[in-house]
């Protein structure tokens, strides 16, 4: 298929780097699920999967329905835990077809319990979040179902922490979850797991032994961990090619007229623009031609044009990288997004998300 020069470069062994420094700072051995929610962070979901895969991993979390199934079809062996997204009354369907469901509140335990009382759930507690999941006075239904042996299929129990800096309110999840955990296993009188999900708190707290864990963004570089060990970025490059160089005769705008910087003598345009999830107004950032750096200084919806001033050999057809080393200089993810006053994740469900994967 012929398309534009634009297109991401993945690092494999970045996430299998990940995965074992991950284990190496989580004690006891844990289960680790892989997060493939967001279209796979980007990298599209069956892709990070069978990324995971080639790494051992066979259990993977995924954001919606349409994720949930195109996964199961891809690795028909896999244990997929959907997250909440679906209609209640579409939950039974999902079960059979092997997906493992979240109960995440009344309507979502009652069309399971009225249609599909044998099916694999996880069950979603809320400890804080107030996104999804039982809280604790909400709980009394589901332990009663529980005590009378009508939740078979229940496979574990999970919660997603806030991100937020007090330690006290942490330390109020965790004891919350662990209250209902205690109370949901005395009801189905058997040790099911607990989950803990949020990469912030798995690695600002790697002293928490819970069997199992979803460290989400970690696995995949897209943050770092305290100290000195560093995650690789799954996302090595992201490149494109200057499609056109030209003289700027006269001063005036550039594209639709939002332009950063100074006025360019000379001006190169690449092929990719807002369209592909790059902020329409400023600030652009830069990125490396012939190993220097040319500031952005306009973007259209298709298109990014840039200040050749500096680099006179600079001409049609030349690697353009926007993420990734050019002869002695690097751009990183995280460097990109500060220069748009961006976050990494929304690089990646943006801009890596919407290029084609090498």
């Amino acid at each position: 298929m012929i398309s534009r020069p634009n297109h991401v470069e993945l690092d494999p062994d970045a996430l299998r780097h990940n995965l074992a420094l991950l284990r190496g700072m989580l004690p006891g051995d844990p289960v680790i699920w892989q997060v493939c929610k967001g279209d796979g962070y980007g990298l599209g979901t069956v892709r990070a999967a069978r990324m995971g895969a080639a790494c051992g991993l066979g259990r993977f979390c995924v954001g919606t329905p349409d994720e949930a199934l195109e996964l199961r079809a891809a690795l028909p062996d896999a244990r997929i835990l959907m997250f909440p997204s679906a209609l209640p009354a579409d939950l039974p369907a999902l079960a059979a077809a092997g997906i493992l469901v979240s109960v995440h509140n009344r309507a979502s335990l009652e069309a399971i319990l009225m249609a599909a009382p044998e099916a694999g759930f996880w069950l979603k507690l809320d400890c804080g979040l107030h996104r999804y999941g039982f809280a604790e006075p909400e709980l009394a239904p589901v332990l009663s179902a529980l005590d009378k042996g009508h939740l078979q299929g229940i496979a574990g129990v999970y919660t997603h922490f806030s991100q937020s800096s007090a330690r006290g309110s942490t330390e109020a999840a965790l004891a919350a979850f662990d209250r209902q955990l205690t109370s949901i296993r005395a009801a189905c009188r058997r040790a099911i797991p607990g989950m803990l999900a949020a990469s912030p708190l798995l690695l600002a707290r790697p002293d928490l032994r819970h069997e199992q864990v979803d460290p989400g963004r970690a696995l995949y570089g897209m943050m770092q961990p305290p100290g000195s060990a560093a995650f690789r970025p799954v996302v090595r490059a992201i490149r494109s090619v200057l499609l056109d160089s030209r003289a700027v005769r006269r001063a005036g705008a550039l594209g639709y007229g939002a332009v950063a910087g100074r006025a360019p003598s000379r001006v190169g345009t690449i092929p990719i623009g807002h369209f592909d999830g790059l902020p329409a107004r400023p600030p652009f950032g830069q990125v490396l031609i012939r190993g220097q750096a040319a500031p952005v200084v306009a973007r259209t919806l298709l298109a990014s044009m840039v200040d050749l001033s500096d680099i006179a050999d600079a001409g049609d057809g030349d690697p353009v990288t926007l993420v990734g080393q050019d002869g002695g200089r690097e751009i990183t993810l995280q460097d990109l997004a500060g220069a748009l006053g961006l976050s990494v994740t929304d690089l990646h469900f943006g801009l890596v998300r919407a290029l084609r994967k090498e």
